[in-house]
């Protein structure tokens, strides 16, 4: 079972990275300490990073870019200083490892694919413009086909499943390493790491996220989506998110009432939110959200 397994939010524990990670409150500790405070929590918790696993390990990264992350937090806390800064702004966040980042290697956690790609996916290139700072990869199962993400453990209990294809993220953000991630779902692989982990997510509108700079596995039912502790917490991240795919790419949909004569462009979804367990409940909430 995680560390600090009550998971009652206490403000700023910084140490433990119980950053509140709702946007617009003071909890959150957007500055350079919550990022040290996240690679701090990383080296303490994940163990070993590797493509098969470790059965001692959580395993939820394959690659940690410390460097590149404290020069985004320090960015972040002068864009802060200046008063212009929007709501995500130096919030830590993880990628699933099918999301293009310029520069970065890109591997869908495969020994067979190693790509490096020259420009940034669309989720990823609002969610940076939006000030997030970006920790490093996550582990998906390998080119998202499956649904158990086998080399990562749940953090609950190393030897059960973090569910797939997001267990990565799933499991980053159960065992408390990074308030915010990304996931995809093709056939329920952002709702199944959820349900698995005791996260929550939301699957989004078809064609409200773009899938452009995404490594695909199904592009006629891929969904990237957000992934944080709470239901409440992944609305503002869905919505910069969002941006790209408003404007434009393969995957727009109307954003006005004059774009369509169709159904209302008002984001609706239900999230599956899955209440850390008590001791003797296997209670689960199902939530509805709007944004």
């Amino acid at each position: 079972m995680p560390e600090d397994s009550d998971f009652k939010p206490r403000r700023r524990r910084v140490a433990g990275v119980q950053v509140s990670d709702v946007p617009r409150d003071d909890e959150l500790g957007r500055d350079a300490e919550v990022t040290e405070a996240c690679l701090a929590r990383i080296c303490e918790r994940d163990g070993t990073h590797s493509h098969d696993g470790d059965p001692a390990s959580i395993n939820a990264w394959v690659r940690v870019y410390e460097k590149d992350a404290r020069a985004a937090a320090a960015a972040a806390d002068d864009r802060l200083a200046r008063g212009d800064a929007p709501p995500l702004c130096g919030i830590p966040i993880g990628l699933k490892d099918l999301y293009a980042v310029a520069g970065k290697p890109l591997t869908a956690s495969s020994r067979l694919l190693d790509d490096v790609p020259r420009r940034d996916c669309d989720a990823w290139a609002s969610l940076s413009a939006a000030g997030m700072v970006l920790l490093g990869h996550l582990h998906t199962h390998e080119f998202a086909c499956g649904g158990t993400t086998d080399q990562v453990g749940n953090p609950w209990a190393l030897e059960r499943s973090a569910g797939g294809s997001s267990g990565g993220s799933g499991a980053a953000l159960a065992s408390r390493q990074v308030p915010a991630a990304t996931g995809t779902d093709t056939a329920g692989s952002l709702r199944i790491p959820s349900a698995e982990c005791g996260t929550s997510t939301v699957k989004p509108t078809r064609g409200l996220l773009s899938i452009r700079g995404i490594v695909p596995l199904a592009p006629s039912f891929d969904h990237p989506g957000p992934m944080a502790r709470r239901s409440s917490h992944h609305a503002s991240a869905g919505r910069s998110a969002a941006m790209p795919s408003l404007h434009g790419s393969p995957t727009s949909i109307p954003t006005s009432p004059r774009a369509s004569s169709g159904p209302s462009r008002r984001f609706r979804a239900s999230a599956w939110s899955r209440r850390l367990p008590r001791p003797g409940s296997t209670s689960s909430t199902i939530s509805s959200i709007s944004c």
